[in-house]
């Protein structure tokens, strides 16, 4: 728990897309932490992934959002292989 509470996420809006009531940002979401010195380190989310990157989906039905829905980029290779492992991992 304490290494979770020390990891940080550093999202990057890489894309933003509005159409009628549906946003969509498109992130490049990075996980690092804070070293004994202070220095930020990147850590693998698994074996070879370092980074991700996410569609958040925010559907709006009058003044609220009524449905978010995030998918990773099937097509990047780095989530893919994410997206792989995560599945393998909750079948355990």
């Amino acid at each position: 728990m304490q290494r979770r509470v020390a990891d940080l996420n550093h999202a990057t809006i890489v894309g933003k897309y509005v159409s009628g009531n549906v946003a969509v940002i498109k992130t490049e979401v990075r996980l690092g932490s804070v070293d004994k010195s202070g220095a930020l380190q990147a850590i693998q989310w698994s074996p070879g992934v370092d980074r991700i990157v996410v569609w958040n989906i925010y559907e709006v039905k009058g003044d609220k959002i009524a449905v978010v829905t995030l998918a990773g980029e099937r097509t990047d290779p780095q989530t893919a292989r994410f997206i792989e492992w995560f599945g393998s991992q909750r079948a355990k």
